[in-house]
This record gives structure tokens, C-alpha cells and sequence, in this order.
């Protein structure tokens, strides 16, 4: 398998529900989830734009998940609670957005407006549905790393979420 360095894109069809900034109340609506359960779909934390991961064919997302149980071996007993370490630093592992903000793999909405955490929103009443082409995530900054560099980068990124990694 070789290291995917273009992004290629593939069409897939979102449910669109509303949300609502808790910040500066700008109104917008954004995708929650592709067809298919083997894909994730990251969100930039700038404008909320997708990009997709299939993590059983990214070598990155194992080598980080072992790091990750590794680096927390001695503080973090459960792996649910690693994994909700794991989720809060792989988008910032990952290659930036186009509009140069990192990726969030936890599911969290971005206000495209103040780029702060957008807490409301639902369903559209009735459904409202869009297609997107939605571009690989790549790593071209990851693959050009050490073994070593890995462990440290996310070790850094692990330190800095101390505390922190909560929904």
C-alpha cells in the first residue's frame, strides 16, 4: 500500500443539519456523516471543510493509535479514554485544511463565521440532503518524519490536551 499524496475524491451524500454559534449566533448548515460507516469524515475548524478517512487503509491512523496507547500506558488505563485522547490531537496530525486550519475528527461543529465551537443545531425539518465531493485527508507532513519525530510530535500534542479532551 503505497502513501496517498493527492487528493483524491470520491462523491458521497451527507445529511445537512442547522446549527447555531453559541458565540456570535451566525446560522449555517453543515454535513454530519457520510452513507457509509467506513469512511470519517474530518472537519476543518475554520470553515468545516471535509475531508475523508478510511482508517483501515491509512497506516497513519494504526501508527497513531499505537503511539497514543504507548505514550498513555501508565496514565490513561482505558482505552475508551486514550481514545478520546487519540480523537482530540489526529487532525492536528494530519496535513491542514485548504483553508489552512487543522481537521477535528470528533464530530465537533466549527462556526465558518468566529471559528469558535458551534453548539446547536438538528435536523432539517424536512430532511435536507447534499452530495460533495470530499477529498482524501493526506499526511505529506507525517510521512516526511522520523520514527522518532512521530513519538515526539505526539507526545506534544498529547501533553498539551492534558486535562483538556472532552466533547
Amino acid at each position: 500500500m503505497g502513501l496517498r499524496r493527492t487528493r483524491e475524491c470520491k462523491a458521497m451524500l451527507f445529511p445537512l443539519f442547522w446549527c447555531e454559534c453559541d458565540s456570535c449566533g451566525h446560522r449555517f448548515d453543515v454535513q454530519v456523516g457520510p452513507e457509509r460507516y467506513e469512511a470519517v469524515v474530518l472537519i476543518s475548524q475554520g470553515s468545516n471543510s471535509p475531508a475523508k478517512l478510511i482508517p483501515r487503509e491509512d497506516p497513519m491512523f494504526d501508527k497513531v493509535w499505537a503511539l497514543v496507547k504507548d505514550l498513555l500506558s501508565t496514565t490513561v488505563k482505558k482505552d475508551i479514554d486514550r481514545a478520546r485522547y487519540f480523537d482530540f490531537i489526529f487532525g492536528e496530525l494530519c496535513d491542514p485544511a485548504p483553508d489552512g486550519t487543522p481537521y477535528d475528527i470528533t464530530g465537533r461543529v466549527w462556526c465558518p463565521r468566529c471559528h469558535r465551537r458551534a453548539a446547536l443545531g438538528g435536523p432539517h425539518d424536512p430532511p435536507k440532503f447534499a452530495t460533495e465531493e470530499i477529498p482524501d485527508v493526506l499526511h505529506t507532513h507525517w510521512d516526511g518524519l522520523s520514527p522518532l519525530q512521530r513519538r515526539e510530535r505526539v507526545r506534544k500534542l498529547l501533553e498539551e490536551k492534558k486535562g483538556k479532551a472532552t466533547y
